[in-house]
């Protein structure tokens, strides 16, 4: 005898409820698809400009939090 289960649908009851929730994450799964295959480029493009950047003015940065010395940077920029 099954005490307090109803009619044999154990103990989750029916599945309608958790077929909600899949289709929730199903919906969330193609959101989240649709989102970063439409702002790839974007984030491409902002990986490409970090790469792209000047070195001078990186050396310039590293000279301003104080990575380099100024002889260093006067190094770089010859080299350069």
């Amino acid at each position: 005898m099954m005490h307090g289960f109803g009619r044999g649908y154990g103990m989750m009851g029916s599945l309608r409820g958790g077929g909600i929730l899949m289709m929730g994450i199903f919906v969330l799964v193609v959101v989240g698809a649709i989102y970063f295959s439409r702002n790839s480029e974007q984030l491409l493009a902002r990986s490409r400009n970090k790469a792209a950047q000047d070195p001078i003015k990186i050396a310039e940065q590293r000279y301003a939090r104080g990575e380099i010395t100024k002889g260093e940077l006067k190094n770089i920029r010859a080299e350069l």
